[in-house]
């Protein structure tokens, strides 16, 4: 039974967290009173996927997706309001700086969340790229770049703002000007590592064209990331030949921008979809009992939550194969086949036969069953006759007819077979 099972593995509440190994399933968790559910068996580290890690790194790890696309999705905000800074002025452009700002924080956070170490039993893996605490420590690194990037960016716009009305510093600017490219180019390569690491979490979840994806928009960004901050900063120098060339490879770091932010909201979504299936399977064990036993006591009657389509209406308890009586609709179609037993036939509740003497007797008429096959039942009986005389018992044949008596005073025909008299052969003798 499932309440007699005992956790013998690590195995953390759902809800607060608290160690639940040696508690047995179907009680409460000491802490916080959250039922315990059955989970089933776990296929392996080796062979099993995200489904089978503990709920509360998946919501965790759906977290940091989320935010991590809340930031792309913010930071293309940003850009599009400093666009038009060029139209509605200064104000504008300070509104998008803030958005990237807080959307580069978001970013961070998003990125140290999602490279956590992975739980047991996964992490005694030693994945070369999950598993390793040097890699996670390059992408959390590559996480903080962006805000640096974007720090760097609106200061060096305000100098030259500030440079326009009279004022600012050229020194401070030029400093702000090569961090501003320097943190780009670090920005933009960093995304390489940042994209393997999230595609190989993409393979974890099952989810390979997603894993590919990312890898593909990675490079993608990386190369075209870089050519745009090179071509930045040949502007900022003074070679404006190349400022064209930025703006058609700002547009394809765009497109690249928007199919990362797919993958990772992609990633954010097979995250819940995880939480979720792990939320259906627990206590499946439990559910499967009771509705057994459901369907033993209330036989040929709807068990379990079932719902009208149409109404709402509650279809417990109801019979098989009918209608709502809220709204008539017809439930036929996710109940089982009408049975004729209410509940399971008991020997107690069966009546004695009472015979009756003094009635008609009835013929019994054999009949086929009323649908299905035809069975072919054995015929033991002989093959039958032609019904001739010679094909009846002896008992039955008919008798033959009689011969008339010959006369004595006839002659006897050369085809006369009859036995000859006693005075015929006297005469024969004589003669």
């Amino acid at each position: 039974m499932p309440g007699d099972t005992v956790i013998t593995e690590n195995r953390p509440c759902r809800k607060c967290g608290y160690e639940l190994k040696g508690l047995r399933i179907g009680l409460n968790c000491p802490e916080c009173g959250e039922p315990i559910k059955s989970r089933p068996k776990s296929k392996g580290a080796r062979e099993g996927t995200m489904a089978d890690a503990d709920p509360g790194y998946v919501a965790m790890l759906r977290w940091g997706f989320v935010l991590m696309s809340m930031a792309i999705m913010a930071s293309l905000f940003g850009m599009i309001v400093r666009f038009f800074a060029y139209f509605g002025g200064p104000v504008w452009y300070w509104v998008g700086s803030g958005i990237s700002v807080i959307a580069s924080f978001a970013w961070c956070g998003g990125v140290f969340i999602v490279s956590r170490p992975r739980p047991e039993p996964f992490n005694s893996l030693d994945e070369p790229i999950l598993d390793n605490p040097r890699v996670r420590l390059l992408v959390r690194i590559c996480g903080g770049v962006w805000v640096l990037y974007t720090l760097a960016s609106v200061a060096h716009i305000a100098l030259i703002e500030a440079a326009a009305n009279g004022g600012g510093n050229g020194m401070l600017q030029g400093v702000a000007a090569f961090f501003r490219v320097l943190g780009g180019l670090g920005a933009y390569l960093s995304l390489i590592p940042l994209c393997i690491f999230i595609g190989e979490l993409a393979f974890w979840m099952s989810d390979d064209t997603g894993g590919w994806r990312l890898r593909a928009a990675a490079w993608a960004m990386a190369v075209f990331g870089t050519l745009l901050m090179l071509c930045v900063g040949l502007t900022a120098i003074g070679v404006t030949i190349v400022a064209w060339l930025a703006f058609w490879i700002s547009i394809v770091v765009v497109v690249g921008a928007i199919s990362f932010a797919w993958s990772v909201v992609q990633c954010a979504t097979l995250a819940s979809w995880v939480l979720r299936y792990q939320d259906q399977v627990e206590g499946r064990a439990e559910r499967i009992t009771e509705r057994l036993r459901e369907r033993v006591e209330h036989g040929g009657k709807v068990t379990g939550d079932t719902y009208c389509r149409r109404c709402g209406y509650s279809l417990r308890g109801l019979p098989n194969g009918g209608r709502c009586p809220e709204c008539g609709e017809s439930y036929a179609d996710i109940t089982p086949f009408p049975i004729f037993n209410d509940r399971p036939r008991h020997p107690e509740d069966e009546l004695p036969l009472d015979i009756d003497e003094s009635g008609t007797p009835q013929k019994i008429v054999p009949r086929r069953p009323s649908f299905g096959p035809l069975a072919r039942e054995p015929d033991e009986s002989p093959i039958p006759l032609s019904g001739d005389d010679e094909d009846r018992p002896e008992d039955l044949r008919d008798l033959p007819e009689p011969r008339p008596m010959p006369d004595p005073a006839s002659g006897r025909g050369d085809d006369d077979d009859s036995i000859p008299l006693a005075e015929d052969g006297d005469e024969a003798g004589r003669g």
